[in-house]
């Protein structure tokens, strides 16, 4: 693209930003021209909290009998405060807020040490069903730019090969791990890696368990994982 082009682009920018100027998705009041703040004002973004559950140890939770597969944990923000984002990212397929959601996830992650010894993000994957629906595999766009802020690699290393149910959907927790049984498969070479699962949202952990667990079978030494958000 040419520099004119570029300069263009950012004027067209520019004035589109000043007729419609940004809503903040928390609180759906006026971002605020020119603040640089595209898509939470700086009020909803003082109020963001850090959940209380600095590196989710899992001998801590119940897994409903199923042996815990991952090591430890970490999830930057309770859903309930981070939810318009969420479902702003998802549903609405504002690919754009990726971008947005990973700087904070990057931020928690560096206060946590969570990249200690870690060789490599993977991303949960997404049924083929689910990604020509949504145009995009939201925890493979936040792991592409947590690659970029942090230099560490992103692999797709695992493929969905069942369109299981939702798990929103399910409420029953042993059906979770049920709908999850085998519904993934290593794609890549993983032995002896310490991965870094990155996620959206962690709710019962089943669908995270089920993909370190067929991480672990494939080989890697170590599966920990990053979410934006917990609902537990």
């Amino acid at each position: 693209m040419s520099s004119f082009a570029s300069k263009t682009k950012s004027i067209v920018e520019y004035v589109l930003e000043f007729i419609y100027p940004p809503r903040c998705m928390v609180c759906q009041e006026l971002a605020g021209f020119g603040s640089g703040q595209e898509f939470i004002c700086e009020k909803c973004m003082e109020k963001l909290k850090y959940a209380d559950n600095v590196s989710l140890h899992f001998d801590m939770l119940k897994f409903h009998k199923t042996e815990i597969a991952f090591d430890i944990g970490y999830a930057a923000f309770k859903y309930e405060t981070v939810k318009p984002l969420i479902e702003a990212f998802k549903f609405s397929k504002i690919k754009s807020l990726g971008k947005f959601i990973a700087g904070l996830m990057n931020d928690f992650a560096l206060q946590r040490s969570a990249y200690d010894d870690i060789d490599i993000f993977v991303p949960v994957p997404i049924s083929r069903e689910r990604f020509i629906e949504r145009g995009f595999n939201q925890t493979e766009v936040l792991a592409e730019h947590l690659s970029m802020l942090s230099g560490i690699a992103y692999v797709n290393a695992l493929k969905r090969d069942k369109n299981t149910v939702a798990q929103f959907r399910i409420n029953d927790p042993q059906k979770r791990i049920g709908n999850l049984k085998d519904a993934f498969t290593v794609i890549e070479n993983i032995t002896g890696l310490n991965i870094l699962l990155i996620e959206d949202i962690f709710t019962t952990g089943a669908t995270l368990n089920e993909c370190a667990a067929t991480l672990k079978k494939a080989g890697a030494n170590r599966v920990d994982f990053l979410s934006f958000s917990i609902s537990v």
